[in-house]
């Protein structure tokens, strides 16, 4: 591959755990940001506080950072430093490996503990599954051999227009509400909070029919970011 390469894998690892720290620093600061931030002229961000502006995005694309690191780690090692994976179905593929990895141990813990992890507790409990998958080769594969290398400018293409469409998506993440099928999904995102399963009870009437076995995998990442940040629309 042409073009300027990233990090080594120490280095690369020392960046990685950089940028995860805002998704612990800031787990609490975006709830204040939902409350305080509404106004006459909402979709006017320049009006707003710098921490809107500026340290939400941070702290929004750390948190994707951190929940995917298990499933981006875990791909890792599993297709070593195969020159075919590129930087962009890494990251698909570990978006898909994540699912697991963070559902499973978290429905293990509520169901034999009743904790609900939350907040920083669950940041660090995420943080905690990536040390056992990164830790998962032991000597023999060190996880230094198995971190794949991407040109800059293939990280750059994936993760620049990102930040754009998030910076011009703030308004509606913030303040824009619900529809009816919205609310239903983060009601269904929410049930993972206490269960293994986004599936309402039959009380519910027509809405324990969505969402069903084909399409709940959607309600999973919801959860994640409702735990990070708290009960809010703007979570989901």
């Amino acid at each position: 591959m042409t073009g300027r390469s990233s990090p080594p894998p120490g280095r690369a690892l020392l960046l990685w755990a950089i940028a995860c720290a805002p998704a612990l620093v800031g787990a609490g600061s975006l709830g204040v940001v939902a409350h305080t931030s509404a106004g006459p002229a909402p979709f006017a961000l320049w009006t707003h506080s710098l921490l809107t502006v500026a340290w939400a995005p941070i702290v929004l694309l750390s948190a994707c950072l951190l929940v995917m690191t298990p499933g981006l780690l875990f791909v890792a090692r599993v297709a070593g430093s195969n020159g075919d994976l590129s930087f962009d179905r890494w990251v698909l593929y570990g978006l898909g490996a994540a699912l697991p990895l963070i559902a499973l141990p978290t429905a293990v813990v509520q169901a034999v503990t009743g904790w609900s992890p939350r907040g920083v507790a669950f940041g660090l409990f995420v943080l905690a599954i990536s040390m056992v998958v990164a830790l998962a080769g032991g000597r023999r594969r060190p996880l230094r051999d198995c971190l794949p290398r991407f040109p800059a400018s293939a990280v750059a293409a994936l993760v620049v227009p990102t930040v754009i469409l998030m910076l011009v998506l703030l308004p509606k993440l913030f303040w824009e509400s619900f529809s009816g099928d919205g609310a239903h999904a983060y009601e269904a995102s929410r049930l993972l909070l206490t269960r293994a399963a986004p599936f309402f009870d039959a009380e519910a009437g027509r809405m324990a029919g969505y969402p069903g076995a084909t399409s709940m995998l959607f309600a999973y990442p919801g959860s994640w970011f409702i735990r990070l940040f708290g009960e809010y629309e703007f979570a989901a």
